[in-house]
């Protein structure tokens, strides 16, 4: 059975939390002010499905443990307005771009900036 990257990526990053898959989400917060802009945007985050299934957060709170940083390179890539509308409960982070969210992760398991950009192979080219 292939297994995706970001699976892998993740399974290495916290590997006392077995995951089966993980994958990219995203949810519509409609409009946000942003400075003197508002947008209209949706937030992604990244979603792992676990064995057992866990409805608890189980893995992203292991994450957060493990790389105790996550909050701050969270406020460096976003900024703290955008940030107080990234969810940052027991599941993972929301960021206004896939591009934020895998920059994010990538600097956060990675500081030497090299599995972000692997990581950011996995954002669609512009049409696709």
């Amino acid at each position: 059975m292939a297994v995706d990257f970001l699976t892998l990526v993740l399974r290495r990053a916290v590997p006392t939390v077995p995951i089966t898959s993980a994958r990219i989400s995203w949810y519509h917060v409609g409009y946000i002010g942003w400075g003197d802009r508002v947008i209209n945007t949706v937030m992604y985050y990244i979603t792992c499905d676990t064995r057992p299934k866990d409805d608890k957060g189980l893995f992203w709170s292991e994450f957060k443990k493990r790389y105790p940083k996550w909050r701050a390179k969270m406020l460096e890539r976003v900024g703290p307005d955008i940030a107080s509308w990234c969810y940052d409960g027991p599941r993972c982070p929301s960021f206004p771009s896939v591009e934020d969210l895998l920059c994010w992760l990538g600097d956060t398991i990675d500081p030497s900036g090299s599995l972000t950009k692997l990581l950011l192979l996995l954002v669609p080219a512009k049409g696709d």
